[in-house]
C-alpha cells in the first residue's frame, strides 16, 4: 500500500455489508482490502516481524456519515496490541499523543485525538480485545468498535446496521 510511503501488511480487514451476522474470522491474514474480512495479530508470524514492526495504521469508514479515520501510531502500547492482540494497560493517552499519532490523508473524524477512554474502562473489556471492542472511544458518541455487543462503529455510537469498513495495517 503506497499510503505514508508505503511498505505497509494488512493485518486485519472486515469490509461489512450492514445486513452481515457473520463472526469474525480470526488468525487469518487478509489476501484482500476490497474484499477481506478477517485479522490475524503479529504474535502468529516469527520473531523477527513482531520485532521489526514499528509502526500501526488504522482506517475505518461507515455508511452512517462521511466521517474517516485514518491515522497512524508509533506508541508502543498500539504496537503492542498488534503484535499480541491483548489491550491490557491501555490508555486513551495512548491514542491520542501528539507525540506518537499522525493524522494521515482523508481523516475527518473526531477519533483518535477526542478518545477519553479505552477498553480498559468498559465492563465489557476482555484481556484479547485488541482493536475489536472499543480500543479507543469517546463515551456516548464516538467509537470503534468491530462487533462489539454486536456494534460495527467508526466515529460513531450504537450502531448495528450500516456498512463499515475497518482496517488495520503495520509496517517496520
Amino acid at each position: 500500500m503506497a499510503t505514508d510511503g508505503g511498505g505497509w501488511m494488512l493485518v486485519l480487514n472486515y469490509r461489512r455489508d450492514g445486513s452481515n451476522v457473520e463472526g469474525l474470522v480470526q488468525g487469518v491474514l487478509p489476501l484482500s482490502e476490497s474484499t477481506g474480512y478477517s485479522h490475524q495479530f503479529l504474535m502468529q508470524f516469527s520473531g523477527a516481524v513482531t520485532q521489526l514492526t514499528k509502526e500501526v495504521r488504522l482506517f475505518c469508514s461507515t455508511s452512517e456519515h462521511d466521517r474517516i479515520i485514518h491515522f497512524k501510531s508509533t506508541h508502543q502500547g498500539v504496537v503492542g496490541i498488534a503484535v499480541r492482540g491483548l489491550t491490557a494497560s491501555n490508555s486513551a493517552d495512548w491514542w491520542r499523543s501528539n507525540e506518537t499519532t499522525t493524522l494521515l490523508e482523508g481523516h475527518t473524524a473526531a477519533l483518535p485525538f477526542r478518545a477519553n477512554a479505552t477498553n480498559e474502562d468498559s465492563p465489557t473489556r476482555s484481556l484479547y480485545d485488541g482493536f475489536l471492542t472499543f480500543p479507543f472511544f469517546r463515551y456516548g458518541t464516538h467509537h470503534w468498535a468491530i462487533r462489539a455487543l454486536g456494534r460495527w462503529e467508526c466515529d460513531n455510537a450504537e450502531r448495528y446496521q450500516d456498512d463499515t469498513l475497518h482496517q488495520v495495517w503495520v509496517r517496520g
